[in-house]
């Protein structure tokens, strides 16, 4: 009795000292390792596990106890799956990879991806052990699932001038003698396409950080000027008024001309777009905050489509404000305005005002003139 009481303290202290170490070699790799017992009736019993996991759940090991186990943790709808992937451990044995959801301490849902082994016993015909690691892959899950969203509303996107383009394709051989007829029609859908294949080939760019910037010192009074006065004859076009106002002090930033001129143009656009004939676009430079400003903020206010209150937080999503049945934009634009925005170390951010008016706020960084030039 002695003697096994002797190897049970030898025992957890091992297992002590290899749980410190698989701490510090786990927090590394920002991993979790664990390893349970399975008792004779086929129950876990866990012998640890490392920090990592407390770090991903929020809870620590004895909040977890108190909630009845690991088991507590999972979100809901795996829980049936959770069951059938222990139960095949103990049963057969061997490695298996897989991946469940777990609800938080804060209420929040993050995927795990977990590996296990499961450990034989050939004098007792069962498995004894399980262990293994796991890593928190919620990341990697929403990007995955932005990209499908990304696939799936590019094929929605090219399916309409696709399918324009075969109709008039189609015509054109029945009807010939209608050619020029045809062949203006043919032109705005083959100009949608060009325009979704050069924006989705700028979106895949800042996507991967593959675009260098050009910065130098800009007035932002003078790039503004030059943005408003491109869209002259696309504001004439659609009869909207487009209103300025600028503060007579120079907003100085270091930004790449072009990209933020782009970007501007882009969100100018979209503006156009969304607002009705004889309506008003309005844009207001300023800064903030007022004692010693350190930003600029630009905001673009225009009366458009009712958007509901619960959408804005998706509104720059690729392919969000793509248009039905027109090829007015690509659905686009607002992603990439926002992407070169962030690459110069800014925000653009959008909200609906209690009077139903669409309000898009631009904030750059202004240039320190306190700083050190290098010579």
């Amino acid at each position: 009795m002695k003697a096994e009481l002797q190897q049970e303290i030898e025992r957890r202290h091992q297992a002590e000292t290899n749980l410190e170490r698989y701490n510090h070699i786990f927090d590394i790799l920002n991993e979790f390792a664990f390893f349970f017992y399975v008792d004779e009736g086929g129950l876990l019993v866990r012998e640890w596990w490392t920090k990592a996991f407390e770090v991903i759940s929020g809870f620590n090991t004895e909040e977890i106890d108190g909630r009845g186990g690991w088991f507590s943790l999972i979100y809901p709808g795996d829980r049936e799956y959770a069951v059938e992937l222990v139960q095949i451990a103990i049963l057969r044995g061997g490695s298996k990879t897989s991946e469940i959801r777990i609800i938080t301490k804060a209420g929040d849902v993050r995927w795990l991806r977990v590996v296990f082994f499961s450990i034989w016993d050939e004098a007792h015909q069962r498995v004894i052990q399980i262990y293994g690691t796991g890593q928190d892959v919620t990341q990697e899950k929403a990007v995955q699932a932005q990209q499908a969203r990304f696939v799936t509303h590019a094929m929605h996107e090219f399916s309409h001038p696709v399918s324009s383009i075969l109709m008039r394709l189609y015509l054109l051989r029945k009807q010939p003698e209608r050619l020029d007829e045809h062949l203006d029609a043919l032109q705005p859908p083959a100009d949608h396409l060009r325009r979704m294949i050069e924006d989705m080939r700028e979106y895949s760019s800042l996507e991967q950080g593959s675009i260098s910037l050009q910065r130098r010192d800009i007035t932002l009074q003078q790039l503004l000027h030059s943005v408003i006065n491109a869209q002259e004859e696309k504001l004439e076009t659609h009869d909207i008024r487009l209103s300025a106002q600028m503060p007579d002090e120079p907003l100085e930033t270091f930004i790449d001309m072009d990209r933020i001129q782009q970007a501007l143009s882009r969100l100018i656009l979209n503006a156009i777009n969304q607002t009705s004939p004889g309506h008003e676009i309005s844009i207001q430079l300023s800064s903030e905050p007022a004692d010693h400003p350190t930003h600029a903020v630009i905001t673009l206010r225009h009366k458009g489509k009712p958007i509901e209150a619960d959408q804005t937080s998706v509104m720059f999503l690729p392919f969000y404000r793509a248009s039905e049945g027109t090829f007015n934009h690509t659905g686009l634009e607002l992603t990439i305005a926002q992407e070169i925005i962030k690459l110069h170390g800014g925000s653009v951010d959008f909200k609906i005002d209690p009077d139903g008016v669409n309000v898009f706020i631009i904030k750059l960084t202004l240039i320190d003139k306190h700083r050190i030039l290098p010579i």
